[in-house]
């Protein structure tokens, strides 16, 4: 497993959330908590914790690193490779702020293998552990508007062996029908 030492816990929030009428996903409540509160219980895998985003007025109170958009309006992929670019550290374990579930159980086995990522498929990028070593490349390939899925699908990447996650588990909020699907509260 990778030492804290070597990742960082990076969280995306830095969507514009447009089907939640432009609400911060990460500061809607599940089970009495933020969501992003909630993936701070991620924090003892990691040494350092940071939040990429365009805006970081919604978040200054969490005192945490924030880490800006390399090259703003390019969503996730543009998240992701800030992340990598802004890491003091080899690894990141990635987050989006919009995922209620992700848990210590959910991301231990992404922090064992080789490769140069580790997600649960090529489709599903995130929660991701990836090698900050990615950035420089991927941030090439941001003018093409790539999605992280073929970032993802053309480096080595591998998949924890045994049965996936099941259910809710990594689910995104996007739009009020998964909100409530998914028992997550917002103003």
């Amino acid at each position: 497993m990778l030492a804290a030492a070597d990742l960082t816990l990076a969280i995306l929030c830095g969507g514009r959330a447009r089907r939640m009428n432009g609400l911060p996903k990460g500061l809607m409540t599940c089970e009495g908590r933020t969501l992003v509160d909630r993936l701070l219980d991620l924090r003892p895998f990691a040494s350092e914790v940071v939040l990429v985003a365009d805006d970081d007025s919604p978040y200054r109170h969490l005192g945490l690193r924030q880490v800006r958009d390399v090259e703003s309006g390019k969503g996730a992929p543009g998240a992701l490779v800030s992340a990598l670019l802004g890491a003091r550290t080899r690894w990141v374990l990635a987050v989006t702020c919009d995922m209620p579930y992700v848990t210590a159980e959910l991301v231990a086995p992404l922090l064992i293998g080789d490769g140069e990522a580790r997600v649960w498929s090529a489709g599903q990028p995130f929660p991701g552990c990836y090698a900050a070593a990615l950035g420089s490349s991927w941030r090439a390939q941001l003018g093409g508007d790539p999605s992280v899925r073929s970032l993802v699908a053309g480096c080595r990447f591998t998949c924890p062996r045994g049965p996936g996650p099941e259910g809710r588990a990594l689910r995104s909020v996007n739009t009020p029908a998964d909100a409530r699907e998914l028992s997550v509260q917002w103003p």
